[in-house]
């Protein structure tokens, strides 16, 4: 809403040029000091506006006064204006310029009575309010929903929270809660009849509240006792103390935030997915927010809405890699793999140093069967990060690949390193058991057979996996003649998975 100024000093000083002056005002001449002596009747002043006091310039307390030159054409029209004196800010001179284009005027007189072309300087002085809350509040007031956001535009933003900062500077240190109540009272007069709902406002102006007086923060306490819980995992007593903050603050979307990620870790996605709901109420820009909210409801099996928030991320932040990787897991996860591989050829061309976005690409390939692709990217994962946190799970993968391939050799050495680094893993003998059946090494697949069964539990979720061990075996003991044994297994693989057609063997 645009304000009229408050306070508009309107002068007039005329000064009358004979007709025929154009080479004078082409030159720029001064004017005269004085009014001619000659005249019958000086210029006039019909009607006037008052100029309009902008948005900007009641943000910022603009004051100052501006000088304009008039010509006034003896058919009493407006000829050329102009600037004589700056106020020193180009949108109150402007203001000026267009308010005295809607003037009318009556055209001069000589002493013979007729009109003549004349000159007139008129000072326009805009006076500025000394009230630092009335200031806050034009500051407030003004802040447009596309730009109060730190995430979006953080130069403006932050030039917004600095003027407001500016201003509190001159309020009176020695009576500090008093100035705090006081603001809050001018917050709570914000106009919110904006894209934004209230919540907004008031988190903005709460975070300025924080960095005036520290001391009345008292949520910050609670606030870092969380922190320093977070950081040694005591998240459950983290989590406590988050609720304190929130208690005593409410407007801070980083306490939100901050207890959605305790909750994310205790495996409370529910209650994480709560947390960044509120987060974005209060900062509905923030892109993490969006991303980590998308991130449990995969968590949660809320594929729709999971892919939904991840839009929304990559929407806000187009050019952070981690979005497109995060919903191209989500989209793997659920067996999209074209738009799995589709997302982290984005990621990577974004942010092409990260192994970890090859590795789960290469999953997408390989599900795929795009067998050599996929094994292109597990050797620049293993490239990039030769020692990476967990490498039996990439060779295993890599070994997988090649096995497809029939490259049983290769598949051996890769199977083979995913054992040593991991010899409790069942799955990681029985590739290698298909590895050696590959190389007709058929009593060492035998052994990793034997091995695998061993090692998996008996737990009915296993059942499946453990007769596709036993079949392997017993196409393994076929080879070598052990009939028996092999009619054995593969009656112990009916037994665990009933759908298992008896008949069935190895795919090597």
């Amino acid at each position: 809403m645009k304000k009229i100024v408050s306070l508009c000093m309107l002068l007039l000083s005329v000064l009358l040029i004979v007709p025929n002056t154009s080479h004078a005002e082409d030159n720029n001449a001064a004017l005269p000091e004085k009014i001619e002596a000659n005249l019958s009747s000086p210029l006039q002043i019909i009607s006037r506006v008052a100029p309009m006091y902008s948005q900007e310039a009641a943000k910022y307390n603009l004051a100052g006064t501006v000088r304009i030159k008039i010509k006034i054409l003896k058919d009493s029209s407006i000829g050329k204006i102009s600037l004589d004196g700056s106020s020193g800010y180009e949108i109150l001179d402007n203001a000026a310029l267009e308010a005295v284009r809607q003037w009318r005027f009556l055209a001069a007189r000589d002493k013979d009575g007729q009109t003549i072309d004349s000159y007139g300087l008129v000072p326009m002085s805009f006076g500025a309010s000394r009230d630092p809350y009335t200031i806050i509040k034009s500051v407030i007031d003004t802040w447009n929903p596309s730009r109060l956001d730190i995430y979006i535009h953080p130069g403006e933003y932050n030039s917004d929270i600095e003027r407001v900062n500016e201003v509190v500077k001159q309020l009176d240190v020695n009576h500090l809660d008093e100035s705090s109540n006081q603001l809050i009272a001018v917050i709570d007069t914000i106009d919110v009849d904006k894209k934004y709902n209230s919540n907004v406002y008031h988190a903005v102006v709460r975070k300025i509240l924080k960095k005036l007086f520290p001391e009345k923060d008292v949520a910050d306490e609670f606030f870092q006792k969380a922190r320093e819980n977070g950081y040694k995992s005591n998240y459950k007593e983290a989590i406590s103390y988050y609720d304190k903050a929130i208690a005593s603050e409410p407007y801070d979307a980083d306490y939100y935030s901050s207890r959605a990620f305790a909750y994310y870790i205790l495996d409370d996605n529910l209650s994480a997915v709560n947390d960044y709901t509120e987060a974005i109420e209060l900062e509905p820009n923030h892109y993490k927010h969006y991303n980590m909210r998308g991130y449990n409801h995969s968590i949660l099996n809320n594929y729709q809405s999971a892919v939904e928030n991840f839009n929304k991320a990559i929407e806000l932040k187009p050019k952070v890699a981690d979005n497109y990787y995060d919903r191209g897991k989500l989209y793997y996860k659920v067996k999209k793999y074209q738009k799995a591989i589709d997302d982290y050829n984005q990621a990577i061309q974004l942010k092409s140093d990260d192994y970890g976005y090859y590795l789960e690409r290469g999953q997408a390939y390989y599900a795929v069967k795009r067998y050599r692709e996929a094994i292109n990217d597990y050797n620049k994962a293993f490239e990039m990060a030769p020692k990476m946190s967990a490498p039996s799970m990439v060779y295993y993968s890599r070994g997988k690949a090649y096995l497809s391939l029939r490259d049983y050799k290769n598949a051996f050495s890769d199977f083979d390193k995913a054992v040593k680094l991991s010899p409790k893993t069942a799955d990681y003998y029985n590739e290698r058991g298909k590895a050696y059946y590959g190389l007709k090494d058929y009593q060492k697949a035998i052994d990793d057979y034997s091995k695998a069964i061993a090692k998996l539990s008996d737990k009915p979720k296993y059942n499946i996996l453990k007769a596709d061990i036993y079949l392997n075996r017993a196409a393994a003991y076929k080879r070598v003649g052990q009939i028996k044994e092999a009619s054995d297994d593969k009656q112990q693989a009916n037994n665990l998975d009933p759908s298992q057609n008896s008949e069935k063997s190895s795919k090597n």
